[in-house]
């Protein structure tokens, strides 16, 4: 199911053997948001704590489920679950031209702390660095 979110929503997309790694490691935080009748993932989220940081690493929702409120219900449930857990401060990258991306986020008072250029699409697109303080 991940993997077919995964290929659907990203150019350059993680692997199986990446999303095994994720799903398997006890650090790592997943949530996959699925189809009224359960039958197909619409989105995912996945994300990676350690002691009082976490980092998001992906974030997917296949096309046909955009501007659904999918990728907000992902991300409002990996905050709630990150500030049950005392996390203190929530991090993330995100392409520069991804604008929907960044309307969710600054929606949800991340703020861009950094900027690193190249860094996607071969060198051509940089990414945003952003942050959330949850305590």
């Amino acid at each position: 199911m991940i993997l077919a979110v995964e290929r659907s929503a990203f150019g350059s997309p993680w692997g199986q053997a990446n999303i095994l790694t994720e799903l398997e490691n006890d650090l790592s935080l997943n949530f996959i948001a699925l189809s009224m009748n359960k039958r197909k993932a619409l989105g995912y989220i996945c994300a990676r704590v350690i002691d009082r940081e976490g980092e998001i690493l992906r974030i997917a929702v296949i096309p046909e489920a955009r501007r659904m409120g999918v990728g907000l219900e992902l991300l409002q449930k990996i905050v709630k679950t990150l500030v049950q857990r005392k996390v203190a401060t929530l991090y993330l990258e995100v392409a520069e031209n991804n604008t929907a991306a960044l309307i969710l986020y600054k929606a949800n008072d991340f703020l861009e702390y950094g900027f690193r250029p190249g860094y996607y699409d071969a060198g051509k697109t940089g990414a945003k660095l952003l942050r959330k303080e949850l305590s």
